[in-house]
């Protein structure tokens, strides 16, 4: 079987009722309706843990940016960090 995929295309699998695997394509937007549906969570908060557990790690902002794809290092600092009080406890 050959798939025509699109850039945001995504395969997710299915179990069929005798119980054989089989993956299928699905759209970006029905991929991330999915992710909320099955961990209860939005594409976002993913992208939210990802950009603190860098920033944790002692990332730069740069390096954050380039992997989480943003353009504005302002935006990062913006809506995405969050001064939590063990970083706070580690500066006093």
């Amino acid at each position: 079987m050959q798939y025509k995929l699109k850039p945001g295309d995504y395969f997710v699998g299915e179990v069929s009722q005798i119980g054989e695997y089989k993956s299928r394509a699905i759209s970006e937007t029905a991929y991330r309706k999915n992710l909320k549906k099955w961990t209860g969570y939005a594409p976002y908060n993913f992208r939210k843990t990802q950009v603190l557990s860098m920033h944790v790690a002692g990332a730069d902002l740069s390096t954050i940016a380039k992997q989480t794809g943003h353009k504005s290092l302002e935006t990062i600092d913006k809506h995405y960090l969050e001064v939590s009080d063990p970083t706070l406890d580690k500066y006093l």
